[in-house]
């Protein structure tokens, strides 16, 4: 923080020089930044939360699920570690937040996976509780209580259905 003392703060740029290097000047450089805006770190929470989703959907394949558990668990151990700067804490914070949505992108992906039931061409029969002309101007959606979905058991079934098809489908 701006005026610190000898604190923990204070010491970067001494320990840069004694280390030497350009690298140890640049990562001073950048703790004291961070020290500066430390009131606001907490506004950098949604950022890296987003950016463990986009990391998640940038990833070539699908992960097991035990890698966002590995990384939610780790940033948690982080996090838990005794922490002597209070960057280390932004840091440990700011990977936790990483690691959340990484692992939210993984658990919302999961429980989609296991609601879509996909049934593309199966008979329902029921009640027509709406129908609605789209946009689209030659589609049709309907909203059917279902009586009967296929060969679906009548706990296995849902309640209502929204079926799109062609407006002159939809008015026989």
């Amino acid at each position: 923080m701006p005026g610190q003392g000898e604190g923990e703060w204070g010491n970067w740029d001494a320990a840069a020089r004694s280390r030497g290097g350009l690298l140890s000047l640049a990562l001073a450089a950048v703790g004291r930044a961070l020290a500066v805006e430390s009131d606001r770190w907490f506004l950098w929470l949604p950022v890296f939360f987003a950016a463990g989703i986009i990391a998640y959907f940038a990833l070539s394949n699908e992960p097991q699920p035990r890698v966002a558990a590995a990384l939610v668990l780790g940033a948690i151990g982080i996090c838990l570690a005794p922490r002597s700067a209070p960057l280390g804490l932004a840091l440990a914070g700011a990977f936790l937040a990483f690691a959340s949505g990484f692992a939210t992108a993984k658990l919302r992906t999961e429980i989609t996976r296991a609601l879509a039931h996909e049934l593309s061409y199966v008979g329902v029969s029921g009640w027509v509780e709406a129908h609605e002309l789209l946009r689209d101007k030659g589609r049709a959606r309907l909203t059917i209580r279902v009586l009967s979905l296929g060969d679906l058991e009548p706990e296995e079934r849902p309640y209502r259905v929204r079926v799109t098809m062609p407006a002159p489908d939809a008015a026989k």
